[in-house]
């Protein structure tokens, strides 16, 4: 709220300095992404699709059954936001009680590679490694 109150302009992305990893290249394909959905999106959110097997805390399956155990791969995706990239509209984002998560959010498929988001000490160690290592990627 307060950054949009200092500066012009309708539309707005976000990221993060714990995302390291992320690409001129993403950023690019998802603010066009944004604006083709623009008619029906209000805002854009990276994710990171998973398979794998997913409970909620009371342990209940999100994405499978225990009767039919069906490989990893055959999973339905769940989604991870990884905090990346947020896109969204001035008008959105006082629409929604200021969030820049809208009602009818797009989402926007990132690998798990570049998706790194450093919260922990384990992560940002990760992504050093990939970060040496990114010819192999």
């Amino acid at each position: 709220d307060y950054d949009l109150s200092q500066i012009e302009g309708e539309h707005f992305l976000q990221t993060h300095v714990t995302n390291p990893l992320l690409t001129l290249e993403t950023i690019e394909k998802a603010i066009k992404c944004y604006f083709l959905k623009i008619k029906t999106s209000d805002s854009l959110i990276s994710v990171t699709p998973i398979k794998k097997r997913v409970y909620d805390f009371m342990m209940k399956p999100l994405n499978h059954s225990h009767i039919e155990l069906l490989k990893t791969q055959d999973l339905d995706e769940v989604l991870v936001e990884n905090s990346n990239l947020f896109i969204f509209s001035r008008t959105s984002f006082y629409n929604n009680l200021k969030n820049r998560v809208g009602k009818s959010v797009q989402s926007f498929y990132m690998n798990e590679m570049e998706s790194i988001d450093i919260d922990y000490e384990e992560e940002f160690k990760l992504a050093e490694l990939i970060h040496k290592n990114k010819d192999l990627f």
